[in-house]
């Protein structure tokens, strides 16, 4: 929930591991350029947007102190010592139609 100077609350967190979006039993790297679809579901909540507010949403490959750490090397984040930057890409377009669904209540 951003406000009209801009200040934001957050609302609710979704998490994705993405290296198990295929089987939650097998892990599989993506890699560097590899384009995929991810549905991510949010935990409930509930706000009412004042007028003039908007909806900001976040991507992030980190979630600190929310889930195991995401070293993203594939190696069990027990052990590994070594980190490296995840660069996130959104496609928005024909070809790749993303999109957020908010459901909405008439109160």
């Amino acid at each position: 929930d951003v406000d009209s100077e801009g200040n934001s609350k957050r609302l609710v967190d979704g998490v994705y591991r993405a290296k198990y979006i295929d089987d939650f039993k097998k892990e599989a790297l993506l890699s560097e350029d590899e384009i995929r679809k991810y549905r991510i579901n949010m935990f409930h909540t509930s706000n009412t947007f004042k007028k003039g507010h908007l909806i900001r949403v976040e991507i992030t490959s980190s979630a600190e102190n929310l889930i195991f750490p995401n070293q993203n090397t594939g190696n069990d984040f027990a052990s590994d010592t070594e980190y490296v930057i995840a660069h996130q890409k959104i496609y928005h377009n024909e070809q790749y139609p993303s999109h957020i669904s908010v459901p909405v209540m008439d109160v």
